[in-house]
């Protein structure tokens, strides 16, 4: 007899034999100054056309790493057809953006900067801004033996971006086998999660 896939998602208790997530772990980046650098930059409202917006003012780290919106505003004005993704814990994803079309931050970030929807600027007039800035120019001469430019620039904040990891939650503790770290509930929710998840990936391989 064939189980109905709701049914058989909502009555199963027994978790897989393996867990489909990993505990969160911290990125290693030794270089501080460089994660100081994309932190100034993530919330320098220059990296945008007119200086019209930073990085942090969707993602936005005293949140949730988001704007807290339905649909984020747009460069015109208008608003987009998403909202903005959380910056916490993104450069663990294989696949970036709503759409994952992105394999690496420095990827997502170019495009961010570049789209008239969004940051809405140019390399041409970014560029400039930040060289013209004594502070800036002196800390990429020392981080990086050059003027800020693309490469650097992209690798300072993706630098910043890595660091943003958020280890030892409870749902982590949990994963390391701590199993009063949830309540039931939210234990609930996570074993039918994971059914949820064995169900569709038997569908598809049937």
């Amino acid at each position: 007899m064939t189980v109905p896939f709701a049914a058989a998602v909502i009555g199963q208790t027994a978790p897989p034999a393996e867990e489909p997530i990993t505990p969160i772990v911290a990125a290693e980046i030794p270089d501080q100054g460089k994660i100081a650098l994309g932190e100034s930059l993530f919330n320098d409202a220059r990296l945008s056309h007119d200086n019209a917006i930073a990085c942090g003012s969707c993602h936005r780290l005293d949140l949730s790493g988001d704007d807290g919106q339905v649909r984020s505003a747009a460069a015109e004005g208008g608003l987009l057809d998403f909202n903005s993704p959380t910056v916490f814990n993104a450069f663990l994803s294989f696949r970036l953006n709503w759409r994952g079309n992105f394999r690496t931050i420095e990827e997502q970030n170019e495009a961010v900067l570049l789209d008239d929807r969004l940051m809405n600027t140019s390399w041409e007039e970014l560029l400039p801004e930040l060289r013209s800035d004594p502070d800036y120019a002196a800390r990429f001469s020392a981080l990086y033996g050059t003027a800020p430019d693309r490469t650097t620039v992209l690798d300072a904040l993706a630098a910043f971006q890595r660091s943003l990891a958020t280890p030892n939650a409870r749902f982590d503790h949990y994963l390391k086998g701590e199993r009063h770290a949830l309540t039931a509930e939210e234990e609930q929710g996570y074993r039918l999660f994971r059914a949820t998840r064995r169900a569709l990936a038997q569908i598809l391989k049937s």
